[in-house]
């Protein structure tokens, strides 16, 4: 609480205690490996049976052991994760609060860990008496090894890895009286270099989702159901305008599953020139309607171009702008003749049904495209003041001539939906009094 700058006195007997426990253990481990781990992490332990503690896994204490290193990485967990929250948020001053979240993320946790424990070849002085553990530990070093930085291993790390580098903290919080500068001191060359905004890489299947939703796609996950032996098999696929990305992966669990295909997915997409922005989720944060706004999705420049032009004086009835009926039965007939759009026929007496709630259009829009993978429909909206438009609505209802209507402000939009392997359809709503009910028209 001291190293926060709280002013507190601690009652430092029961530290003690600890410390003279540690010190009558009889399970002395050989003093040279002792040495070689204090050389390793150039740090030598007041405590030596502390740190006996601190790398013996639970395997040996199932054995008769009488000790494991449980409950310092629970201490060590707890300390580690305060430790790298305060160095991050000392370091990035002028950063964004959730790329400080993502930071953290990315710092404290197990496969973290265990790749410092290789890097350090900590693991050599893990005493444990499980057979499994053995293996896995040297499949792991070896895919470590082998791979390249840039790819996602392809097993996830052992637990025991990430333990025991942070039970390793116990014993060195405790011996120097909980001082967490010297833990630091300790622990900072171990897990340098601590990942950085610039070099931020967030797990395959988040980034995934974030680069999709930026630029209006839906991510489509599907369990195969035929698993071999015990591998999860997983499909995630993306709908382009004119192309659909499919890619499965396999795992231990969904999770990895899911990470793997995201990867491969995001190294396609990479190959058609689509990128994850590092500021992208900024956006969604600042605009909670970014999913109906043309401004917050990256899309083609011809999508988002304007194409409601801009006031001039003609009458208000050239003004107003629906789908006529002449491409209204042209859509009708497409539909009846299109697989891939037929079940959106099904969706139009809801549409008309929600059509008198605010955000009941584009929710019912929304989730059509979301069952059939289309993108996500572009609105862009102008606003008008001017009393040419007359807007006869609950929200607008002024009388010609008047003041009040001259100084109302109208909003027109217009929705471009995007078919994949068919094309660019839009429409131009109604006049209204507000955006939102703008994009309602438009919906419709």
């Amino acid at each position: 609480m001291k190293w926060l700058g709280i002013g507190v006195e601690l009652e430092l007997s029961s530290l003690d205690e600890a410390i003279t426990a540690a010190s009558l253990s009889t399970c002395v481990p050989i003093e040279s490996d002792i040495a070689s781990l204090e050389k390793k992490i150039e740090y030598e332990f007041s405590v030596k049976g502390l740190l006996l503690e601190a790398i013996t896994h639970l395997s040996e204490k199932e054995l008769g052991i009488g000790c494991c290193y449980e409950r310092l990485k629970f201490l060590g967990d707890s300390v580690l994760d305060l430790l790298i929250t305060w160095h991050l948020y000392q370091s990035h001053t002028d950063i964004d609060p959730g790329v400080l979240a993502d930071l953290r993320s990315a710092s404290v946790n197990n496969d973290n860990f265990a790749q410092v424990a290789v890097r350090h070849n900590l693991h050599q002085h893990l005493l444990h008496s499980s057979g499994l553990l053995v293996s896995q530990i040297l499949e792991y070093v070896k895919v470590i090894s082998e791979s390249d930085p840039r790819s996602l291993p392809s097993i996830r790390a052992p637990k025991a890895l990430g333990d025991v580098v942070e039970s390793i903290v116990g014993p060195i919080l405790i011996g120097t009286k909980l001082s967490l500068d010297q833990v630091w001191n300790v622990f900072y060359p171990l897990l340098s270099p601590i990942v950085t905004p610039d070099k931020l890489e967030l797990p395959p299947f988040r980034e995934l989702n974030e680069l999709c939703d930026s630029l209006g796609h839906f991510v489509k996950v599907k369990e195969n159901c035929e698993k071999m032996g015990s591998a999860m098999h997983v499909e995630v696929s993306v709908q382009l305008p004119n192309a659909l990305l499919v890619r499965e992966g396999k795992g231990p669990n969904k999770k990895t599953a899911k990470g793997e295909a995201a990867f491969h997915l995001l190294k396609d997409l990479e190959k058609r020139g689509i990128l994850h922005g590092s500021l992208m989720s900024k956006g969604k944060r600042d605009n909670p309607d970014h999913i109906y706004d043309s401004f917050h999705l990256k899309r083609d420049s011809s999508i988002c171009s304007s194409l409601i032009e801009e006031h001039s004086s003609e009458p208000a009835s050239h003004k107003r702008h629906t789908l006529d009926e002449t491409n209204l039965t042209a859509s009708i007939q497409f539909c009846e003749t299109s697989e891939l759009i037929t079940p959106a026929v099904a969706f139009i007496n809801q549409i008309i049904d929600n059509a008198m709630s605010v955000g009941g259009p584009r929710t019912t829009l929304y989730d059509v495209c979301k069952k059939l993978q289309w993108p996500v429909p572009a609105f862009d909206s102008r606003e008008y003041k001017d009393s040419f438009y007359f807007v006869t609505d609950l929200y607008l209802n002024p009388v010609k001539g008047c003041k009040e209507a001259r100084d109302k402000t109208v909003s027109l939009s217009k929705i471009t939906l995007c078919i994949p392997n068919y094309g660019n359809i839009e429409c131009k709503g109604e006049a209204r009094s507000d955006k939102k009910s703008s994009f309602d028209s438009a919906a419709i």
